[in-house]
């Protein structure tokens, strides 16, 4: 069974994932993760004692919860709608899928809930943000949805950076130091964007009845993918801005950074709920004595991507 790595954790799975992740970098004695899927039926923690630490306030079109992340015979269960169960035993990824669950959706809650919940239970923060290498340095671009950072960061690969990863920023404190670590070689784009970066390019929809299409990254796609965790040497905070604006990169002072970091953490709420939000902010804490945070404010408009990436190459550089 082929090792896979992302976010710097090997994993193995007993089924091909939709999306690409990458082969075996070097040989481990054993992986990180496990992940294993069982056959699709109900759920089979329905019905047993189960200890709930916590709730998603966003709430289905049926007033169900989205997620739910209980502790059943010790071990943790994150319960999405609509997508299945996953059991979270030493080791292992437990995937109990729903009958209706496509598997796009099962991925888009493994890579984007569930993982994040594994790295931060193992004292990995990991932040809402596209992040780029540059002449050897990582770049994090930090938003919420919409925010812009995909659209820049694919920018940034036309102006010959390499992508680490499109959606989440998992921090290793390493040496005094911290590093990015690679995610996976794709990202997800509306069809505006990925065709300004992809012209006439046949992309697939990302999920089922979604506009967004998946971007493969590297040839033949966008640019170059960074396979190596790169240490980190900047986080900018992109704020698109009305076109006509200018540009303007600010930094932040260490308690507004602060913050921003914990605003655009992932699974902020779980990890308060769970207490680890003492051990995240020692580790933010840490990571501002090395790393800048800065704003960066720029008008929308993808003709005026390339001058903003400029902008942001130069003010790594200075």
């Amino acid at each position: 069974m082929t090792s896979q790595q992302i976010y710097g954790l090997s994993l193995t799975s007993d089924r091909p994932l939709v999306t690409p992740l990458l082969g075996s970098l070097e040989a481990t004695a054993a992986p990180d993760l496990h992940i294993c899927f069982h056959p699709a039926g109900p759920s089979p923690f329905t019905g047993q004692p189960t200890e709930v630490l916590y709730r998603s306030p966003l709430r289905t079109e049926d007033s169900a919860s989205v997620s739910t992340l209980s502790r059943v015979d010790g071990s943790p269960v994150l319960s999405c709608a609509g997508v299945g169960d996953f059991h979270l035993p030493p080791g292992k990824i437990e995937i109990f899928p729903l009958p209706e669950a496509s598997p796009a959706w099962i991925e888009l809650r493994l890579l984007g809930a569930v993982l994040p919940f594994v790295l931060e239970s193992r004292g990995v923060p990991t932040l809402h943000a596209a992040t780029l290498e540059h002449q050897g340095s990582a770049i994090g671009l930090v938003s919420a949805n919409g925010g812009g950072k995909t659209s820049l960061a694919a920018s940034g690969l036309t102006a010959g950076a390499s992508l680490l990863a499109d959606d989440l920023l998992a921090l290793y404190g390493a040496d005094g130091r911290f590093l990015a670590a690679p995610g996976f070689p794709q990202m997800r784009m509306w069809p505006e964007t990925a065709s300004h970066f992809l012209p006439g390019a046949d992309l697939e929809d990302f999920l089922p009845g979604m506009d967004k299409r998946r971007v493969p990254v590297g040839p033949p796609g966008l640019g170059r993918f960074r396979r190596h965790s790169t240490p980190l040497a900047g986080i900018y905070l992109v704020d698109r801005q009305p076109p006509g604006s200018g540009i303007e990169i600010e930094p932040l002072r260490p308690a507004a950074a602060l913050m921003q970091l914990v605003r655009h953490s992932f699974t902020p709420y779980v990890v308060e709920a769970l207490g680890w939000q003492k051990r995240r902010l020692e580790t933010f804490s840490r990571l501002l004595e090395t790393v800048p945070v800065k704003s960066l404010r720029y008008p929308g408009g993808l003709d005026r991507l390339p001058e903003v990436v400029r902008h942001l190459f130069d003010d790594l550089e200075a």
